[in-house]
C-alpha cells in the first residue's frame, strides 16, 4: 500500500475474491485516530506495535460521542504493523467475505482516508505467488512462513526499532543507551543471516540440479534409474550409450530436483560423442551438486575446483574386496545397494542452507537486493530508506 504523510490511505491488501480472512491495511499520519474512531476494542489499552487487538467494528463516529449501540459491528482484529514520526500502518483483519470488506473500507473513506485501488505488491502477496508454484511440502513451508508475514514482521520490527532510536533513548542493561552504530551493527548481522538462506528460497519453485558425471560405463544410467525406482535412462554395457543430456524430476526428502544423466567424459574422434561430452561438462558448470561417479574398472575423473558440492560415489561396489575409508559412497545399482545412504547424503547436501521452520527469508531477486542494501547501510536514515523499500512503501 503506498503512503502519503499528507494524508491517510487505505487499501485491501489480500487477493480480491471470497475467502476466509481479508486484510485492509491503513496507513498514514492519522491512522490510529480514524481506526480509533470505528472501532471498539474489546479492552481500553494503548495501541502497541505488533500486538493484536480484538474488537467490534462499528463504523465512525464523531469524536467525543459514543457509538451507535444500534448499528450491527463486525468481529475483527486490528494490528499496529508500525509507529513512527510519518505515521502509522495499520492491517485489520475481517471476515473474508465482500459485504464485509465493503462496509470497512466504505467507513474508512467516509472517515476522509483515500482508497487506493491499485497498490505495490506487498511481501506477503510476492510470497503467495511463489507458494502457488511450490512442488514440495517441505519448500512450501518455507514459502508459507512468508505468506505469514515472517519478512514483513521482521522488517515493520526493524523500522519501529529505528524509529523510536531517533525518537527516545533506549537504555542498556549497562546504564548507557545503544548507539546508533551497535544497532545497525545488529541489524546487519540479522540481515546477514536471512540472506545467507537466499540460495535456496529464492527457488522455491524450482528444482535442484543434481548432475551424474563420470568415465564411460561406470553405471551413471543404472544409478539413475535406481534413485528414480524406475527405468528412464537406457543402459547396456557398451560405453558411451548416454550421448545426450537426460533429465528426470523426483523428489527427495522433500526437496524437488532434476536429477541429469550425463555422457561419459573422455577423449573422443567421433563429433557427435564430442558434442556429447561438451554438453556435460556445461551442465556440471551449471549443477548445484555434482555426483561424481567412478566404479572398480574406471576411477573418478579429476573435476579440479567445481565451485558447486561433490559427492563421490562408487558404483559396482560389490565387484571390490575392500571398500574405500573415506566420504565415498558405495553402491550397486543393479541392486540397489547403498542407495538409501546415498540420498540421505544428497538431502544433507542440498539441504544445508534451508531455514528453520518460522525464519524470514527472501523469496525472489527483488528482497535479496534490498537485503542486501540494509546489510550495506552505514546510517539510520539510509536503513530506514532501505526497509522501507524491501516493504515496497514509499521511502
Amino acid at each position: 500500500m503506498c503512503s502519503s504523510k499528507n494524508f491517510n490511505t487505505c487499501a485491501l491488501l489480500t487477493g480480491v475474491g471470497r475467502s476466509a480472512v481479508a486484510v485492509i491495511g491503513c496507513q498514514g499520519p492519522s491512522a490510529i485516530e480514524t481506526i480509533q474512531r470505528c472501532f471498539d476494542p474489546a479492552s481500553q489499552r494503548p495501541f502497541v506495535p505488533q500486538v493484536i487487538r480484538f474488537g467490534n467494528w462499528i463504523g465512525p463516529t464523531a469524536e467525543g460521542t459514543p457509538a451507535d449501540d444500534n448499528r450491527p459491528g463486525e468481529a475483527v482484529v486490528v494490528l499496529l504493523k508500525h509507529q513512527s514520526n510519518d505515521g502509522s500502518k495499520i492491517e485489520i483483519h475481517c471476515h473474508g467475505g465482500s459485504a464485509a470488506i465493503k462496509r470497512i473500507l466504505d467507513d474508512l473513506c467516509q472517515c476522509g482516508v483515500q482508497y487506493q485501488s491499485s497498490q505495490p505488491t506487498s511481501l506477503c502477496a510476492e510470497a503467495e505467488i511463489i507458494l502457488s508454484r511450490c512442488q514440495t511440502a517441505r519448500t512450501a513451508a518455507i514459502a508459507l512462513d512468508q505468506v505469514r508475514g515472517k519478512l514483513s514482521d521482521w522488517a515493520d520490527g526493524w523500522l519501529d526499532r529505528l524509529d523510536r532510536l531517533d525518537r527516545t533513548s533506549v537504555t542498556s542493561p549497562s546504564g548507557a543507551p545503544p548507539s546508533g552504530d551497535d544497532v545497525l551493527q545488529e541489524l546487519h548481522a540479522a540481515t546477514k543471516e536471512i540472506l545467507s538462506y537466499a540460495a535456496v528460497t529464492t527457488r522455491l519453485d524450482q528444482p535442484f540440479r543434481i548432475v551424474l558425471a563420470g568415465l564411460p560405463n561406470v553405471g551413471k544410467s543404472s544409478l539413475i534409474n535406481a534413485i528414480l525406482g524406475y527405468d528412464r535412462s537406457i543402459t547396456t554395457p557398451i560405453a558411451g550409450t548416454t550421448r545426450d543430456i537426460l533429465h528426470a524430476d523426483t523428489v527427495i526428502d522433500g526437496i524437488a530436483v532434476r536429477l541429469s544423466d550425463t555422457a561419459g567424459i573422455h577423449a573422443s574422434a567421433e563429433a557427435i560423442e564430442r558434442e556429447g561430452i561438451e554438453r556435460a561438462r556445461q551442465e556440471i558448470l551449471k549443477a548445484d551438486l555434482v555426483l561424481a561417479i567412478a566404479a572398480p574398472d574406471n576411477p573418478a575423473i579429476d573435476f579440479g575446483e567445481l565451485g558447486v558440492p561433490r559427492i563421490d560415489v562408487l558404483n559396482k561396489s560389490d565387484l571390490v574386496d575392500s571398500l574405500p575409508t573415506d566420504d565415498t559412497v558405495c553402491t550397486t545399482a543393479t541392486t540397489g545397494q547403498g542407495i538409501d545412504e546415498l540420498l540421505d547424503k544428497i538431502a544433507g547436501a542440498l539441504g544445508r542452507s534451508f531455514p528453520p521452520r518460522g525464519a524470514p527469508a527472501p523469496i525472489n531477486a527483488r528482497q535479496t537486493a534490498c537485503l542486501s542494501a540494509i546489510s550495506k547501510a552505514n546510517r539510520t536514515d539510509s536503513a530506514i530508506q532501505a526497509i522501507k523499500a524491501l516493504l515496497l512503501s514509499d521511502a
